[in-house]
């Protein structure tokens, strides 16, 4: 059996993001949640998942409270 890579679902923004959750959730599908993949071999194998998203293009600042020292991005 052979397993073709599958390209990763890129939202870009947190309503997108949301969305593909929800729509693998109802479907009942298992998710593989990356960043920039700089710790994608750390995590020890495992079953492939159905759907792949990529936080990338997640990169813009939501809020910043300096007075809090919180931010939200």
């Amino acid at each position: 059996m052979m397993i073709v890579a599958m390209e990763p679902l890129k939202p870009e923004t947190p309503a997108e993001l949301a969305e593909a959750l929800a729509t693998a959730a109802a479907r009942r599908r298992t998710i593989s949640l990356d960043g920039a993949g700089t710790k994608a071999r750390m995590h020890g194998g495992g079953e492939p998942a159905a759907v792949a998203i990529t936080t990338a293009g997640l990169n813009r600042i939501i809020e910043y409270e300096p007075r809090d020292l919180t931010i939200s991005v």
